[in-house]
């Protein structure tokens, strides 16, 4: 099956995906973006809140339906919001990326000010909606985890962590704080891989190894005292010394998926790692800090 057939079958089941939550819209550079914003049942004050950034060629109406976080974020009390990348008007296929830094797509070609989008999305609701300035927390699969990345370099003052999966990108200014992290990999993604280099994935885009953004982030966070513990199925670098927690699960089953998913992002997608449920691990990392 061609590369367009398997994004035109992907773009065409999100269509059906079903959601009671509402589209909204925020002006940004004159350009319209969209989101979708899901509150528990119960909207406490002063609530936390997740921003979860859908991969290439997804929307935020995907990400909802693929990484069920909303579930576990409304156990725990927290808002989510799914914000949607860029897509470039008038193509057959509107395929949505980020402008994380060099990658990827559309975005990152037209140089989209993503970074400013979220963050005035997180003034946004952090007024409209009572959302904890001091705790808002960013995950994001692929291009999203890239994207997550780059929103702990440019604006950590507004992230209190980060939780990227299955991607990973170096600081393209430098960073103005340590943030904590909690990311999750695994030894069979072909798309990122972490030994670095391209990609088996359409981004085209030379990666850096897990181990060149470990080493980056060590040091803006401050971070001694490596450990790695080897588990069933998986390997955890975490850290016994440092300005803010880092945690790095590196699974050896899955792929370029999310780990603990019931089922596949869409058919073709590789299957997520069965040894983590990454959705109750960075809940236990965000709640964690105070």
């Amino acid at each position: 099956m061609s590369m367009l057939l398997q994004i035109s079958l992907l773009l065409i089941l999100q269509l059906f995906i079903p959601t009671d939550t509402k589209q909204n819209t925020i002006l940004i550079d004159n350009i319209s973006r969209s989101y979708i914003l899901d509150l528990p049942k119960v909207p406490a004050e002063n609530m936390p809140l997740l921003i979860v950034l859908h991969g290439g060629f997804g929307r935020g109406k995907q990400a909802a339906a693929s990484y069920q976080l909303s579930p576990i974020a409304h156990q725990n009390n927290y808002a989510v919001v799914y914000p949607d990348g860029i897509d470039r008007k008038g193509r057959l296929l509107n395929i949505r990326t980020w402008n994380a830094g060099g990658c990827c797509g559309y975005a990152a070609k037209s140089a989209i000010n993503d970074v400013k989008f979220i963050s005035l999305l997180i003034d946004k609701l952090v007024k409209e909606e009572h959302i904890n300035p001091n705790r808002v927390f960013v995950t994001g699969m692929s291009n999203g985890a890239m994207m997550a990345y780059r929103l702990a370099c440019e604006i950590p003052e507004k992230i209190r962590a980060i939780a990227p999966v299955a991607g990973v990108i170096l600081p393209i200014k430098s960073c103005g704080s340590a943030v904590p992290i909690i990311h999750f990999h695994s030894k069979q993604d072909q798309n990122v891989p972490i030994e670095g280099g391209k990609g088996k994935g359409p981004s085209g885009f030379e990666f850096p190894s897990l181990e060149e953004v470990i080493s980056t982030w060590e040091a803006i966070n401050q971070c001694e005292e490596r450990e790695n513990i080897q588990n069933n199925g998986y390997s955890l670098y975490q850290w016994n010394k440092g300005t803010v927690p880092m945690k790095y699960y590196i699974t050896d089953d899955g792929g370029h998926s999310w780990p603990g998913a019931e089922e596949k992002s869409w058919r073709r997608a590789d299957n997520p790692s069965q040894i983590l449920d990454a959705n109750k691990l960075m809940f236990e990392f965000f709640n964690a800090l105070q």
